[in-house]
């Protein structure tokens, strides 16, 4: 008997992604609905390698899968669920925040200037998000 998945499924990692799919804790129906914010270029996860960056393993261990998750970003941009970073700025909560209220979400609470200071810019951005339960309403993290 196969449990009904509950919140919108909101994808953090690329990688997770992958893993999650091959795995089947995410399915089809989760890329067509839910949104993406992976803390890294579009470059990197539509062509991985093609700049000199590593290729994850999890690109070579399931390439179905990559074509597959390939394929619902091309469909969830033209829809407006997913925010890329540039390759010369790092994961923000601004961009974070901006997608999941895009989306009907409370989005993340504005404390202590989280959003203008210099942990906007930083790397973790959404694993601190994680750590810190910032991330409010009906969600499924896949991460």
């Amino acid at each position: 008997m196969s449990q009904q998945r509950k919140g919108l499924p909101v994808f953090l990692s690329f990688r997770a992604a992958l893993t999650a799919l091959h795995k089947g804790e995410a399915t089809a129906d989760d890329l067509a609905k839910g949104v993406f914010y992976f803390r890294c270029t579009r470059d990197h996860v539509m062509n991985p390698g093609c700049k000199g960056d590593q290729i994850e393993a999890e690109v070579r261990a399931h390439p179905a899968q990559h074509e597959q998750l390939k394929a619902a970003l091309l469909v969830a941009e033209a829809e407006g669920r997913v925010a890329w970073r540039q390759a010369d700025q790092g994961s923000s909560f601004k961009q974070l925040h901006e997608l999941l209220v895009a989306h009907g979400l409370k989005g993340l609470p504005k404390y202590a200037g989280m959003f203008y200071g210099p942990e906007d810019r930083y790397q973790a951005v959404a694993d601190a998000c994680i750590e810190s339960r910032l991330i409010p309403g009906k969600v499924r993290l896949i991460r």
